[in-house]
């Protein structure tokens, strides 16, 4: 399949822009995931990410820095959102804006993920793309045990 984009500068002053994930990227996004999951994924997830076709995956760069990413799968004209996350110093300025927006623009016919309803950025930023509420996972999280909210946005 290979889902690719090209580089795309995300700020007027050039210093932003958004990459496909890579390799040299793993060990950043790592520590990344410990900052902002409570229940971060390993080194060995990450990098299986990268293994297959199906995962499009997304950096937000400021120079030399990851100020954010995007990790989701497309399979069979549906994609998913397994991960998204933005550094608290950069939240707020459209950062995961840029990242859903290519994620969006992959043209799938259906689109899900799931996110802690207490997560109250995240809602509202899923709902301005026009995901809506369609489920609820009990128990779904941990650290702290909390309920998942399916969402479900479709072209």
């Amino acid at each position: 399949m290979g889902i690719k984009i090209e580089t795309k500068v995300m700020s007027k002053d050039d210093t932003k822009e958004l990459k496909v994930m890579s390799e040299n990227d793993i060990e950043e996004i790592f520590y990344l995931e410990k900052q902002l999951f409570e229940d971060p994924w390993s080194m060995s997830i990450l990098t299986n990410c990268l293994t297959y076709s199906t995962y499009f995956c997304l950096v937000a760069r400021e120079e030399n820095q990851i100020i954010g990413y995007l990790i989701s799968q497309i399979v069979c004209g549906e994609g998913e959102i397994h991960r998204i996350g933005v550094l608290p110093s950069y939240r707020r300025r459209g950062i995961a804006n840029c990242l859903m927006e290519e994620f969006i623009n992959q043209n799938c016919e259906t689109y899900l993920l799931e996110v802690r309803p207490s997560n109250e950025g995240a809602v509202s930023l899923y709902k301005r793309w026009g995901f809506e509420v369609i489920d609820t996972r009990k128990n779904y999280y941990h650290n702290p045990l909390e309920d998942a909210w399916i969402m479900c946005k479709h072209s």
